[in-house]
């Protein structure tokens, strides 16, 4: 953000692909960090690769343990969280 102006410039690029195992090993590592916190909080584009219920599995996956959970996106997978 330009202070002076106070314009911000927003640059949004195509991310890389995320592979099977990448994603198993995000739940993974979700799945021990989460035992040390109250809070899930889920944001932004998803990534090429990725299916649209994504949030909605990490986030079921989480009920269990009673955690807050926070959605910040819009569409199709903000719908199925």
């Amino acid at each position: 953000m330009d202070t002076s102006s106070r314009l911000t410039t927003e640059i949004n690029e195509p991310g890389f692909e995320v592979a099977p195992a990448d994603l198993e090993a995000l739940r993974d590592q979700l799945k021990e960090l989460l035992k040390e916190t109250g809070v899930l909080v889920l944001g932004g584009s998803l990534p090429k690769g990725v299916s649209e219920d994504v949030y909605a599995g990490l986030v079921q996956a989480r009920v269990q343990q009673e955690l807050r959970r926070f959605l910040m996106r819009t569409g199709p997978p903000s719908q199925r969280g």
